[in-house]
Parts: structure tokens; C-alpha cells; sequence
């Protein structure tokens, strides 16, 4: 067979604005069709019909991150956006790359224009097209709602969360989800000028998602603002293999024991010497896997009470550790001044231990998960 006998016999067909063909073409060749597409024409096929939808839904789209941002000088120093008051990014690597260099940007504009919110449409620094006006609606309100609805339909690494001073409408537009409403991320980070907002955002996260929150006045933390005590009854504070915070948290010594987090970060006023001592003891039983747990910021801890019926034979002086250089170049490096010490489980697995006055920190130096602040 020569290259010639490979030509058609007649002139194809080739259609190059329309596809005719679709609706004939069996369920799996949709679906393998949907899957080569970029995201943005995904996102745009979706719409197009409730097959469109249904099609869609099921493919759920792989993305490297989706961002909210709620402050306006954020959001024109980072993302030149203009006079918009909310944006939302959808970071996404093109079709057959890994290289985190090449990922492209989908983006979402929302402005507030006489009393309402316009939106439209971005790909790579090109607007696409306007999209819906909403009336009596702030960008803030229309665009929690969007993350939601968009984030439904694709599996992202992460989602952060900018969210301003208009936390009463944030609230008020997320206990309006309906509680089947969820946010599915292998971390979430929320930025916000008042962590209150957790109360009403949490429900709507799934378990097992890592959690990272931040009060936006970092450094001026009034010392009478809590993460309410409510939240780490939830599911979803119970299941995070890693929860930080830079705010105080009403969490108490009982509710301490039922998280699952190997890394924990925060102030906690009402911890104390007993519930660390718990702490220790579930992880020399075996019951509890610890990369590091910092508390700052406790109640006054009694060092004897911190090692309550800690068997002392599995109990490592500070003299003894440094023998090692790796662990004494680790604990000059990681630990502040306080109470050095180490001990080891029945599996031989090492935890070293700082106790200071009103903070105390464990960790293993060997954990392969164990991300700093």
C-alpha cells in the first residue's frame, strides 16, 4: 500500500465553525471528547444546555487552585484588574503538561456599578465577554455564591479566600447555601478581616481538606477575638490532618483530644498542662500521629502535669539528644528557649518537646509532613 492509496476517493466534508455530528456520538466518545478540551471551553460547554451540564459534571476538571479575592487593592496590585471589587482565578495547567510554569489563568470579574454587580469574563489577560447583571447585589455576595457553584463541578488542589470587612454579607450569603453546599480542596486558606466568618463557612468544607486561616491584621490581633469553640465540634475541624491559625481558638482540653491533626498551629488561652499531657499520652499509645503541634499563647503550664504517667523509660534528656548532630542543629534552629526534651513511643518513633511558661511545642524531626508557617 503506497501513501497515494491512503487518499479518500471523494472530497471530505470537514466543518470547521459546527460539529453536526454530537448528539449521534455514544456516551464514553463524549465524555473522551469533554476530557481533551481546555478549561475555559469546558466552562463555556457546560452551559450550553442540561446535557451540556450533565456531561460536564462528571468530568470534573482538574485545577492547581481557585482564589477569591474581596479587596480591591489586592486584587489591582496582583491581578490589574481595574475598577472591579471581587475576583475570582481558576489556576490550570494546559492539556498534557505538568510544568507548573506553563499554567494558565481563567478569571472572573465582578463590579459594582449603580447599586449592583456586573460580571464578565477573562482568559489570559483577554476579556471575553460580559456576562449578567445582578441588581441590588454587591460583588461580594454574587461571588461567594459563583466560588461555590464553580468549585462543585472540578477537583482543585487548593482554594483561598480573601474575604474583606463585609463579613456580615459573606455570613449572610453562606448560611443561605444549602447545607448539601460544599467546598471540595485538598486545602483551604482564608484571609479575613475577621475569622467570625469561620462560624458560617466551615459546615460547607469537606472532611479531610487541610485548613489554613488567617486574621488579615496580622499583627494587631485584638486578644478578645476567638475562633468560636462551636467550630471543633464540627466534622471538619475533627478530620483536618492540618489546621493553622494565627488567631486565639475557645478550644478546650476535651475538644483538643478528638482532632485528628498530626499539625496543629494556634493560641489556645484554654488549653492547658492536662490536655497537652493527653495529647502526649494518645501518641505514646499509639492512638495519634504527630508531625508538630505548636500551642502558643496556654494557660500556665505545670511541667510535672505536661508529663503526668509518661513512662519514664522511654523518656530522652536534653543531654542525650544532643549527642545527635542532626537533632542538635534541628532543635537550635526550630526550638525558642524553654524546657528540651525527647521520648520515644514502643514503635521507637522520637518526639522532641519544648515547654515554656505559656506555649509548648512537639515534633518529630524525622515526620516526612511537616510544613512551617
Amino acid at each position: 500500500m503506497g501513501g497515494a492509496s491512503m487518499l479518500p476517493d471523494s472530497a471530505v466534508d470537514v466543518c470547521k465553525d459546527t460539529f453536526t455530528y454530537w448528539i449521534d456520538l455514544p456516551y464514553h466518545l463524549k465524555i473522551e471528547v469533554l476530557r481533551n478540551l481546555p478549561f475555559p471551553t469546558l466552562r463555556n460547554f457546560m452551559f450550553l444546555s442540561k446535557e451540556c451540564m450533565a456531561l460536564s459534571s462528571k468530568l470534573k476538571p482538574e485545577v492547581n487552585g481557585v482564589f477569591l479575592l474581596h479587596e480591591p487593592n489586592r486584587i489591582r496590585q496582583n491581578a490589574n484588574m481595574g475598577n472591579c471589587s471581587a475576583t475570582i482565578i481558576v489556576y490550570y495547567l494546559p492539556r498534557g503538561t505538568t510544568d507548573p510554569d506553563l499554567r494558565k489563568n481563567y478569571t472572573i470579574r465582578f463590579t459594582n456599578i449603580n447599586e449592583g454587580c456586573t460580571v464578565s469574563r477573562e482568559d489570559d489577560l483577554r476579556v471575553a465577554n460580559t456576562g449578567p447583571t445582578y441588581a441590588n447585589e454587591s460583588c461580594y455576595a454574587v461571588s461567594m455564591r459563583v466560588l461555590f457553584n464553580m468549585t462543585k463541578y472540578m477537583k482543585s488542589e487548593q482554594i483561598s479566600m480573601e474575604i474583606g470587612s463585609v463579613r456580615t454579607e459573606v455570613r449572610h450569603v453562606l448560611d443561605e447555601l444549602p447545607k448539601t453546599a460544599s467546598l471540595s480542596c485538598e486545602r483551604l486558606t482564608v484571609h479575613a478581616h475577621s475569622l467570625a466568618v469561620l462560624t458560617s463557612l466551615i459546615p460547607h468544607v469537606n472532611p479531610g481538606c487541610r485548613l489554613w486561616t488567617y486574621d488579615s491584621d496580622i499583627f494587631n490581633i485584638p486578644a478578645n477575638v476567638f475562633i468560636d469553640s462551636d467550630i471543633f465540634d464540627l466534622e471538619t475541624m475533627k478530620s483536618a490532618p492540618l489546621f493553622y491559625t494565627n488567631a486565639s481558638c475557645e478550644i478546650s482540653d476535651h475538644q483538643l483530644l478528638s482532632l485528628k491533626a498530626h499539625c496543629l498551629y494556634l493560641k489556645a488561652p484554654y488549653v492547658s498542662a492536662r490536655g497537652i499531657n493527653d495529647i502526649i499520652l494518645q501518641w505514646l499509645a499509639g492512638k495519634r500521629k504527630i508531625a508538630t503541634v505548636y500551642f502558643a499563647a496556654t494557660s500556665a503550664l505545670n511541667r510535672d502535669v505536661v508529663f503526668k504517667d509518661v513512662d519514664k523509660t522511654g523518656f530522652v534528656p536534653e543531654a542525650e539528644l544532643v549527642k545527635s548532630p542532626f537533632i542538635k542543629q534541628w532543635m537550635q534552629s526550630h526550638f525558642v528557649p524553654g524546657f528540651h526534651a525527647g521520648m520515644r513511643n514502643k514503635s521507637g518513633d522520637l518526639l522532641l518537646i519544648n515547654v515554656g511558661t505559656n506555649f509548648c511545642e512537639l515534633v518529630d524531626p524525622y515526620s516526612e509532613y511537616m510544613p512551617r508557617p
